[in-house]
Formats: C-alpha cells, structure tokens, sequence
C-alpha cells in the first residue's frame, strides 16, 4: 500500500520524475499492489479504459506504463476540475470497489475519494518479534 504525490512542477527535482514513478511502479508490480494518491496526469480519458486517450506523450507513456505491468486505475471520473488526477491503482480488478467521488473537503480543490477493499483476513500472523524498550 502506498501514497504518492506526483507534482507537475518540473522545477521541484532535477531528474525525470515521469521515469522515476515508472520505475517505482515496475518495482512493485509483482506483489499485491494498492497505490493511491495524486498522479498529476490530467489529460486521460480513464472512463473509456482503453489507451490512446491521454492529451500528452508522458501521460500516454504513463498509461502504457499501467498496462504492461498488468496494473488498472479505478477511479473514472474528475477529481479536481475536469481532470482525473486523483487515482486509485491496484494489482486486482476485484481489491477495490464501490467508488465514490464526493466533493472537496472545506477549501481543497480536490474531490474526497473513498473505497471499500476486499481484504483476505484469513492468515494469521503467528510468530513475531516485539522489542521491549520499557
């Protein structure tokens, strides 16, 4: 489970943060995956869930990015403005459901995003370390 913030500012680092937050997604493709947050890509189409729809070559490439690590987005409608940056994004079309975009929060200019999560309670964790540093 992760949250990340993706600025659109290119002065804010001096490296290629488009490459970075690709290479992080690479990373953690192949483990159960749940990464939420404000991606800052704002020209795609995720209602259609089809590629080819993002206003921009890094956009695309973002997209193009999900699919090849067998990742999908959930959230399909605006988050700020008319633009869908807010995401929610998994390694299981069945991990989240029930989405609902509510307006913002007192002056935010973002919508709120809340989810329900179909979690597997069923192992239990049975031997663990605890530090005592009373």
């Amino acid at each position: 489970m992760g949250v990340c913030y993706h600025s659109g500012n290119p002065d804010i680092f001096d490296y290629d943060l488009h490459t970075a937050l690709r290479s992080l997604i690479s990373e953690v493709s192949n483990r159960h995956v749940l990464l939420m947050g404000d991606f800052n890509y704002p020209y795609n189409d995720w209602s259609s869930h089809q590629l080819n729809t993002g206003g921009s070559p890094k956009s695309q490439k973002f997209v193009e990015h999900l699919d090849d690590c067998f990742l999908m987005q959930h959230i399909n409608c605006s988050t700020r403005l008319n633009a869908t940056l807010d995401q929610v994004i998994t390694s299981e079309p069945n991990f989240v459901h029930e989405v609902i975009v509510e307006p913002p929060l007192v002056k935010s200019d973002h919508n709120m995003i809340s989810w329900k999560c179909n979690v597997d309670v069923s192992h239990k964790i049975t031997n663990y370390t605890a530090l005592n540093y009373g």
